[in-house]
């Protein structure tokens, strides 16, 4: 490959392109892969593009908020220099040309140790860091031929990601729903980690999201946290009290207002947007509106109507404030209905 072709330019802030018939002209090539590999041991690199026609080329994305555009470029040419069919002949004096193209390994070090935020990183020049493979990295192709790989979402135990850029991760696990105390405890583990910047738990919605900085501690790190302070925590045996909904009764509820409550909802069930049935306690002065995921409890006392929800694992990480509010008109408008 001669020097020529391969050229770096910066099209926009947080771009990297790279030029290269021989690297990009085939998208499906060993050495394209290698290249893909190479690359994404660069921890800075978050996704990357492949396009290949006439000027075939690749675009590597980072953050320029967390990463200088000179640690980046260190970096990447840290893990192409250490394999030659990736780099090929690409000049060794990191000097930019007249054109704003600049050699593939500029800024490249002698043994290969790049480091991207001023600390030393434990890797050699005789391999370097295990990268992950092209077939772990999720990779999407556009109808005009655009390749594009960026990192596998990784959620150990029961965590999904449900947002994940740099500095901020926010996961939901179905455990902590309705559970202070394993909040608590996520909260204490975050309290002592350095490089966590601000945190919020919520057991209603199931969520974990944690400001943290990206120079200090990885994704992967942030979620074994989390996990170690679940592993850690005393499980309740109990869910938290939950009132969705309370009111008060105009009177009490007798032996025909329980069958007018079952007649009002036969006539509306319809209402309900999945398969429902009404189930009346054998013993205490409530009823169930229950279906496959997701159920409500009403509770009466003498004076108060209580409601309450009763969520399958499923449900916890899914039902959103909709469903409830939605469930909570429902049972409003049939007391409205019957004067309760």
């Amino acid at each position: 490959m001669s020097s020529i072709d391969l050229a770096v330019s910066f099209p926009a802030r947080g771009v990297i392109r790279l030029s290269s018939h021989a690297l990009f002209g085939d998208t499906d090539s060993p050495t394209c892969r290698r290249f893909i590999e190479r690359v994404f041991q660069a921890e800075q690199v978050s996704d990357a593009t492949i396009t290949a026609g006439d000027c075939p080329h690749s675009e590597l994305r980072y953050c320029p908020k967390i990463w200088t555009l000179q640690s980046v470029v260190n970096r990447v040419a840290s893990f192409l220099r250490q394999d030659p069919e990736a780099n090929g002949h690409a000049a060794a004096n990191g000097h930019s040309t007249t054109n704003g193209h600049a050699a593939a390994n500029s800024y490249a070090t002698v043994n290969g140790h790049a480091s991207s935020n001023g600390r030393i990183d434990p890797h050699t020049a005789e391999g370097g860091p295990s990268g992950p493979s092209v077939a772990v990295l999720s990779m999407a192709r556009n109808r005009n031929g655009v390749v594009r790989y960026s990192r596998p979402v990784v959620a150990p135990s029961g965590w999904q990601v449900k947002l994940d850029r740099p500095g901020r991760l926010r996961l939901k696990n179905p455990v902590i729903y309705r559970n202070s105390d394993l909040c608590q405890a996520i909260e204490r583990e975050l309290m002592t980690v350095l490089g966590v910047e601000k945190y919020k738990t919520g057991s209603i919605t199931c969520s974990v999201q944690v400001d943290y900085d990206p120079r200090e501690l990885t994704r992967d790190q942030m979620v074994e946290i989390l996990d170690s302070a679940l592993d850690n925590a005393e499980h309740p045996t109990k869910l938290d009290k939950l009132d969705l909904y309370t009111r008060r009764l105009r009177r009490p509820i007798d032996g025909p207002t329980r069958a007018a409550i079952a007649n009002e909802y036969s006539r509306r069930r319809h209402e309900i947007p999945v398969p429902t049935e009404l189930q009346w306690h054998p013993d205490k002065p409530q009823f169930t509106i229950r279906a496959q995921w997701l159920s409500f409890v009403v509770r009466f006392t003498h004076d108060v109507l209580e409601v309450d929800a009763e969520l399958s694992l499923a449900a916890k990480a899914f039902a959103t404030q909709k469903h409830r509010q939605n469930a909570v008109r429902f049972i409003d408008s049939i007391a409205n209905d019957l004067g309760l």
